[in-house]
């Protein structure tokens, strides 16, 4: 018997340990109690003595579990209220963290710091998998976690992951069918959770990176069937839904803690509606943010004439998740878009050169990221313009007018293009004319943030804390942002043109 009864809430808590769905995504306002969710799902199976259930809890970082009040802390207060007979004894305390429970029930708490951490999990069987905040986890530890989420207990394997909304990411576009789109007409419902969906589930499978989602299974298979030209088994659809809450659910900490809600009212705008109202959504607040929601959505609807000189900026990558993307412009209207997963590296020469045919682009009017794999086309595209992101500014010809030298100070050269490319798209000078990377592109330019410039120089932040803040690497504002190249010299233009300052 319990100690005393350990059971949810009314109302999120109950919802969201109800639930019947493969995969359930739980969370919203700060306070909710999501995180008492995930340590209260494996109980059910413990008291009930299921044989060989085991399961796992994973925060991002180390001390997100061992520091004071976090997992650890929270996982030993709740389990010390269970009785005698069904309470766990706890392992470790400093790197390692796991609760022997005498039904059974073996379970971990542990960590993903590292991207390639996930491969220390190959070959093992987990039959409860929880993520506590997923935003801050990668889609690919998220997609590579489901498949060690398998078990011959007698417990269908089963995934729950708790979270604080987001305004652009991979969990908010995973989760975007239970939510109110960016542009809903009522303002205030924009990025909340649809009420009448909360709960209900649709049926998901991953194919090639991409996530396939359907109001049926039979549906979603018939879906992927015509993708892949085989027969694929219904039992690999995995259901999947959605748990909204709100910090009123949690009636126990409200009580015992009145001055939480006033800590969520001193947010800023944007922190306010995320974590005290759950809305999935970035309110034009951030002062730090390049370029603002409205001038991004317009890009795709801007009317700008396509210009009579033809470019070609081309962002190079051969492995990893990172994307070869080629762009094709006319002027400032960007007319073509290709994208390319995996490419080896004469692969990427033939599509730039194919492009260029293709389209009639002169080599001096190609623009190539040279920064890493891509300075191996130096020799090859030689009178091409070699973006190398860390170099030195460049100098400036506004409009293409008179050649002067620059007055700005700017880090390097990917901070100088990125605060040009701002000029152009707050005043509504390009086009987007292939919108099939919209949502990615849009995110992406979210992302883009400028850093303190306390030194007297106008910089962005890393690549790195881009791809920790969305999940992959920008490859389409990337190259989206090398446009700007043609906007700039290198010297007076009466002299012939060098890049051996890129």
């Amino acid at each position: 018997m319990l100690r005393r009864e350990i059971k949810p809430q009314q109302g999120f808590q109950e919802r969201a340990t109800d639930c019947p769905a493969d995969i359930a995504i739980i969370g919203g306002s700060a306070g909710c109690g999501k995180t008492f969710c995930l340590l209260f799902e494996p109980l059910k199976y413990s008291l009930m003595g299921v044989e060989g259930f085991n399961g796992i809890v994973f925060r991002r970082n180390l001390t997100e579990i061992r520091a004071t009040g976090g997992l650890w802390d929270k996982a030993q207060e709740l389990y010390r209220q269970l009785s005698d007979a069904h309470k766990p004894t706890p392992f470790g305390g400093n790197t390692y963290f796991r609760f022997k429970f005498p039904g059974g029930l073996d379970l971990q708490l542990a960590h993903l710091h590292d991207p390639d951490t996930v491969y220390g999990y190959q070959g093992t069987e987990i039959c409860y998998i929880a993520f506590d905040e997923l935003t801050h986890f990668t889609e690919e530890q998220f997609f590579y976690m489901l498949s060690r989420n398998r078990s011959t207990c007698g417990v269908e394997p089963y995934v729950r992951a708790s979270t604080n909304p987001q305004g652009d990411g991979w969990v908010k576009n995973f989760i975007s069918w239970w939510l109110y789109p960016d542009d809903y007409h009522i303002e205030v419902l924009r990025g909340a959770p649809i009420p009448e969906r909360q709960g209900k589930l649709l049926y998901m499978a991953r194919l090639s990176g991409k996530v396939i989602m359907r109001e049926t299974r039979e549906e979603a298979q018939r879906i992927i069937e015509q993708q892949i030209g085989e027969p694929f088994p219904a039992e690999s659809i995995r259901s999947v839904t959605f748990v909204a809450g709100k910090l009123f659910d949690n009636d126990i900490l409200v009580k015992s803690n009145p001055g939480y809600l006033g800590n969520l009212m001193g947010l800023t705008e944007t922190e306010r509606a995320q974590l005290l109202d759950g809305r999935w959504i970035m309110i034009d607040d951030d002062e730090m943010r390049l370029y603002s929601n409205a001038a991004i959505s317009d890009i795709f609807t801007n009317f700008v004439p396509k210009g009579t000189t033809r470019y070609i900026t081309a962002d190079v990558a051969f492995e990893g998740a990172d994307k070869f993307v080629i762009a094709i412009w006319e002027g400032w209207v960007l007319v073509e878009l290709r994208v390319f997963d995996k490419t080896l590296g004469d692969e990427v020469l033939n599509e730039i050169k194919k492009a260029a045919e293709t389209w009639r682009v002169p080599f001096r009017n190609i623009a190539f990221d040279a920064t890493g794999v891509g300075g191996a086309y130096k020799g090859f595209l030689r009178s091409s313009v070699a973006v190398v992101s860390g170099a030195a500014q460049m100098s400036e010809r506004p409009n293409g007018k008179r050649w002067f030298a620059v007055t700005k100070q700017y880090f390097n050269l990917r901070s100088q293009l990125y605060f040009h490319l701002r000029d152009i798209i707050e005043n509504s000078e390009i086009l987007i004319a292939d919108d099939r990377y919209r949502k990615e592109i849009e995110q992406e330019l979210r992302a883009i943030k400028k850093m303190d410039n306390r030194d007297g120089k106008l910089r962005i932040i890393s690549k790195d804390q881009i791809k920790q803040d969305i999940g992959r690497s920008p490859d389409l504002a990337d190259v989206i942002s090398m446009r700007c190249v043609f906007d700039l010299v290198a010297m007076p233009v009466a002299k012939k043109r060098t890049i051996k300052s890129f």
